[in-house]
């Protein structure tokens, strides 16, 4: 499982090199007012990017457990892990709650 956690660090990574580039290159692909075969430039230049570098590949995961699914996003773990930590206090201003 720790090599689905490094694989998505490296996507990670990726994506934020080339964040920028991917931006731009995206926005003028899709401008209506720049002709047919500029855009068609640009369009092919976006196929050409590795598919590793795509935000979409992003994967969010647990940083305790490395799960995939049922991640909170405020503090990057999963459900069954954030209730443990709930139970024992383990997380800062956070309180499992009954009435």
């Amino acid at each position: 499982m720790k090599y689905l956690n490094q694989k998505d660090n490296i996507r990670r990574k990726l994506y934020l090199n080339i964040e920028c580039e991917y931006i731009r290159i995206k926005a003028l692909s899709f401008n209506r007012t720049l002709p047919k075969t500029v855009r068609f430039f640009f369009s092919m230049r976006l196929n050409r990017m590795f598919k590793n570098m795509s935000k979409v590949r992003i994967k969010n995961r647990c940083i305790i457990t490395n799960r995939a699914q049922s991640i909170y996003r405020d503090f990057r773990i999963n459900r069954s892990t954030l209730k443990e930590f709930t139970g024992s206090d383990l997380l800062v201003g956070v309180r499992k709650s009954s009435w």
